[in-house]
């Protein structure tokens, strides 16, 4: 199994301490935090396989380009002229920010592709492929580490050609304006969910979460870019 080592930074980026990992998506780290003692810094992070964590939960995520394993395609720019499955329409990760990297690779998908389908699931996605319903696809990247843990067998008949770079994704979101007071009660709320707790366990399990943290309407200023860029949405704030 792969391993990957993992540093414990401060916040100029110095390394403090490291720990050994397998190289797996990390949903809840407060076992690896019980290694770490005595630090002055008021704030850890994590630096993990390049993707930034806080002191207890991955934030970031990235998606994956999938081809079917006996496939000739080194690049994106191979897929030109095959069929391609997408998620949900309305999915980040298995739909816009494909997109977007996609156009960034210099196929437009609605005129480069022989054609286009929403699977509807991220796994619907892999068997697609698998089947031979579409040449490629794209899907969550944690959806897809989990199908190759369970050894799903559609995960045996194709391969990963690409994966994007990690982006923030995943938020629950209050409508403009609404009362400060009330906009915190909710957001108390939630920060108090934790996975850890029995009673809490099973809602938490809904999302494969173990718990949630505060963001920032700005960390997902990049999804709005590649929304504007891929054509989806025509405004800007």
């Amino acid at each position: 199994m792969a391993h990957k080592e993992v540093n414990f930074v401060d916040l100029n980026g110095n390394i403090i301490t490291s720990i050994v990992l397998d190289n797996k998506f990390i949903y809840n780290i407060n076992d690896l935090l019980k290694t770490y003692e005595g630090s002055n810094e008021d704030y850890i992070t994590l630096v993990y396989n390049n993707i930034i964590l806080n002191s207890n939960y991955i934030f970031r995520i990235d998606s994956k380009f999938i081809i079917p394993e006996g496939s000739s395609a080194k690049t994106l720019a191979d897929l030109k002229g095959k069929t391609f499955a997408f998620g949900s329409p309305s999915s980040t990760s298995g739909h816009l920010m494909p997109r977007f990297y996609l156009m960034k690779a210099g196929i437009n998908p609605d005129k480069d592709f022989k054609s286009i389908a929403f699977s509807g699931a991220h796994d619907a996605t892999v068997a697609f492929v698998a089947s031979g319903k579409a040449d490629a696809g794209a899907l969550n990247a944690s959806v897809w580490d989990k199908l190759s843990d369970a050894k799903n067998p559609n995960t045996e008949k194709v391969k990963v050609l690409y994966t994007t770079p990690p982006y923030h994704d995943y938020n629950w979101t209050v409508r403009g304006g609404l009362d400060a007071a009330v906009t915190k009660k909710i957001s108390d709320a939630f920060l108090k969910l934790n996975a850890n707790d029995p009673s809490q366990k099973e809602l938490m399990d809904l999302q494969r979460a173990s718990k949630y943290i505060p963001t920032k309407s700005s960390n997902y200023d990049e999804i709005e870019r590649a929304a504007i860029g891929a054509g989806l949405i025509k405004w800007k704030k």
